[in-house]
């Protein structure tokens, strides 16, 4: 096996570590949240995060061209990883503004938090803020520190909260240390990345050049792409609350939280599959090799998944939700959702390849907006026409037309 394929190879599976311990342990750590703070305070903590949706809409990421870039970023990596953490800094000014509003208009029926929900947003900030050590820490093919400074993070976290919980149940006290336990990871990380990679950091920014030849060129389009395939997949609860009763829309939710974890897998492969291929740039030759490689792994991966949940999908089902009923329709709705999923993975290896090709604009006309637009006429004809099955079968249309676009895409971008 070559350097970069073990390279990728390392990225796929410390993520998917780090995926995994670090869901479990957050699961973990809500679990003793929900039991210690008051009713009234987790129904506001859904609130928040509610209203944080709308802040998640304009949530850019500029440190998300180093997936693309790292290899012409050279040794500027210390002036450009500044200038994501300014960017940062001014994003977080912004929502903060924004938050003080939502505080004044949509909070004192609750008995005006505003305090509360302004930390709650500086900690949703500072969330963003760790993704850009962590996004060169990756780059950079050093995805065992992320894993394992995560898995430090999360422990301490965890007893924290313990020791915290002995104290105070407050939610203010509660957002309050998960404000300063995330700022905290951040300098954190910062200095692990400085020693690792062995830079210091400039803060330094040239604001028209980024904002022409990273914010105009790169991130903005990366995020509309990313929102419209989101949109693919959630808006289709909200087309089923138009054409069926609570109870179905109820079954057809957790389904639809069963589909999202067959999308994890292939998203991570995708990912390092991007970055093997940015270092391939100067190396064309190698390029057959890493493609075939890729596709071979993950289309099985996708297909095996799959496979797995038709023949164990019921008991999984019964296993984590036994007190729900209509576990028939469940599964019946996971299986139609899951096949469209499925479709789409198998289009994971050409967009991770026409990622570094081809002009994300491009990509938005060709592949997403047409894929968003046909998607939302499908989904509300088949509710109309077929009711919450009819929904589920659009998914496999919807996915099934994304993944045809990228195809077509794919081999105009080999001509």
């Amino acid at each position: 096996m070559s350097e970069l394929r073990k390279n990728i190879f390392g990225l796929f599976g410390f993520s998917l570590l780090d995926r995994i311990v670090s869901g479990f342990l957050q699961l973990i750590i809500f679990t003793i949240v929900i039991r210690h703070l008051a009713p009234e305070d987790v129904g506001l903590l859904g609130i928040f995060g509610g209203i944080a949706v709308f802040f998640n809409l304009a949530n850019i990421s500029p440190s998300s061209i180093m997936i693309r870039d790292y290899p012409k970023i050279g040794n500027e990596l210390d002036l450009h990883l500044g200038n994501y953490i300014i960017f940062s800094y001014v994003k977080m000014f912004f929502f903060l503004v924004a938050g003080f509003f939502f505080a004044i208009f949509l909070l004192p029926k609750y008995g005006n938090p505003a305090f509360t929900f302004l930390l709650y947003i500086l900690f949703f900030s500072f969330q963003n803020f760790i993704t850009v050590p962590e996004e060169a820490l990756y780059v950079s093919f050093k995805n065992n520190i992320v894993f394992f400074s995560n898995l430090v993070f999360n422990l301490f976290q965890l007893g924290f909260f313990i020791v915290l919980f002995k104290f105070t149940g407050a939610l203010l006290h509660y957002i309050l240390a998960v404000f300063l336990l995330n700022a905290f990871f951040f300098f954190i990380m910062l200095f692990v990345i400085e020693r690792t990679l062995n830079i210091r950091i400039r803060y330094r920014m040239d604001i028209k050049d980024f904002w022409k030849h990273n914010i105009l060129h790169f991130t903005v389009w990366n995020h509309l792409n990313g929102a419209i395939t989101y949109l693919i997949y959630r808006i289709d609860t909200f087309v089923l609350s138009f054409f069926s009763d609570l109870r179905t829309i109820a079954s057809y939710t957790v389904a639809l939280t069963v589909s999202n974890y067959f999308f994890i897998i292939p998203m991570i492969g995708e990912k390092a599959l991007k970055v093997g291929y940015s270092r391939l740039l100067e190396e064309p030759d190698k390029e057959a090799g890493v493609f075939r490689y890729g596709t071979a792994v993950l289309n099985a991966i996708s297909i095996f998944q799959y496979a797995v949940f038709l023949i164990f999908g019921k008991w999984f089902i019964c296993f984590l939700f036994p007190e729900v009923q209509n576990k028939e329709s469940i599964f019946l709705f996971s299986s139609i959702i899951i096949a469209g999923v499925t479709i789409l993975n198998l289009s994971r290896p050409l967009t991770a390849y026409i990622f570094n090709k081809s002009s994300l604009r491009s990509m938005f006309l060709s592949i997403y907006l047409p894929g968003g637009l046909f998607s939302l006429a499908v989904y509300f004809t088949a509710g109309h026409l077929f009711g919450p099955i009819g929904v589920a079968w659009g998914n496999v249309v919807n996915y099934g037309f994304l993944a045809v676009l990228v195809l077509m895409f794919f081999l105009r971008s080999r001509r």
